[in-house]
């Protein structure tokens, strides 16, 4: 495979990600190894955001989830954030980084989730947090300081996914929608062995990776999921990122397609010369906090058309 010509620092990000985990023996320890290494990876933390975690109690379990917003006396939109880490590794901890500055660019306030994790989890147990999360933001909107019709979705990787799930599912139930979807390169065809995941050239992300993804949410009882026009009509406005050295690339460009043929407003962006998760290497890749500004501009602009929609 050639060498790919990455953003300057992404070398000393893809070292550090890797020493992150080294010599775990098992998914938990690789778990445990990633947060208690956290900070080699992570930003230091913003002071104009006012920071907390808090416990979702549901059916049988409580959903941890942390909250960073905007040290503002006024309300502020707000964005339900699910983390990547292919539904078995990731966590609040280790994506911590990219709620911090979805807060901080977007002037929101962000609820990163921490839903339930594959093996140990069905597939169906992981949406239902995801979903139950969203219902809490909005059913408490008063508490956080949110305005009420302004609460995003928002994902990277699998994250994406979810956050994609999510949306459809209320619209097919009939339920309050996310007034946007944020999705960075996302994993959104959940299918073994195409023939795009061969034709990257991503030093973190190879086939064989994306393959063990697929094969743990098929185990864990997960379906491929319809992305056809027709399912995703009437969904919120959304911005879609992709990686130039992505192999999942492919898929945002068809998500994109698939929803502008949905009639549904869809801003589409490659980041140049960038990998799968760029976004958590921040503190290694000047170029990554190029790409938050315009992420935050494109959500402000957003939510302000809704607002003036509903105020008139």
């Amino acid at each position: 495979m050639t060498r790919p010509r990455l953003a300057e620092g992404l070398d000393a990000y893809i070292e550090a990600f890797r020493a992150a985990s080294a010599g775990a023996s098992s998914p938990n320890a690789a778990r445990l190894l990633s947060d208690r290494h956290a900070g080699s990876l992570l930003p230091e933390p913003l002071p104009s955001l006012e920071s907390f975690t808090t416990f979702i109690v549901a059916a049988g379990r409580e959903i941890a989830v942390r909250v960073h917003r905007p040290r503002v006396d006024h309300v502020v939109p707000g964005i339900v954030y699910y983390h990547g880490g292919g539904f078995v590794a990731g966590s609040i901890e280790s994506f911590d980084g990219i709620a911090q500055q979805l807060a901080t660019h977007c002037h929101a306030a962000t609820i990163s989730v921490q839903y339930r994790r594959l093996p140990e989890h069905r597939y169906a147990d992981t949406f239902d947090d995801c979903v139950d999360a969203f219902v809490w933001a909005r059913e408490h909107a008063a508490e956080l300081g949110l305005d009420h019709g302004a609460i995003a979705v928002a994902g990277d990787s699998v994250g994406a996914l979810l956050a994609l799930s999510v949306a459809m599912r209320a619209r097919q139930t009939g339920d309050p929608m996310p007034a946007a979807q944020l999705l960075f390169y996302g994993a959104y065809s959940m299918l073994p062995g195409r023939d795009l995941y061969a034709a990257g050239n991503d030093p973190l992300l190879g086939a064989d990776r994306i393959a063990a993804v697929v094969a743990a949410f098929e185990a864990a009882g997960g379906t491929p999921p319809d992305h056809s026009p027709k399912r995703l009509m009437e969904l919120p406005p959304t911005l879609l990122v992709a990686a130039e050295h992505d192999p999942l690339r492919a898929e945002t460009a068809e998500l994109a397609r698939a929803l502008t043929a949905a009639g549904v407003a869809a801003q589409y962006r490659v980041a140049p010369k960038m990998i799968h998760g760029f976004l958590r290497a921040g503190r290694f890749v000047p170029a990554v906090t190029e790409e938050w500004p315009a992420i935050g501009a494109w959500f402000r602009r957003t939510v302000a058309g809704i607002a003036s929609q509903e105020a008139a």
